[in-house]
């Protein structure tokens, strides 16, 4: 189902969306089945949600930039 969905969300999306799959399977794993969390997991989790975080705000930014150079009157 997922694999159907991924061409009417983009690209983009959907590589979150595969990135955030993992953290929360641990987790849930944790909360649901009380799986014991080791350290290195939490430092793998915190690393997969700020490269997701860091990703997001390079574009936003690379996309004001952008934005800025299309407006910017020419010299």
């Amino acid at each position: 189902m997922f694999t159907k969905g991924m061409p009417k969300i983009g690209a983009g999306l959907s590589s979150i969306l595969l990135t955030v799959e993992l953290p929360v399977a641990v987790l849930c794993a944790h909360f649901i089945l009380k799986e014991e969390i080791s350290t290195i997991q939490v430092v793998g989790i915190v690393i997969m949600l700020g490269a997701i975080v860091y990703m997001n705000i390079y574009k936003e930014r690379a996309g004001k930039r952008r934005q800025q150079r299309k407006f910017s009157p020419a010299c």
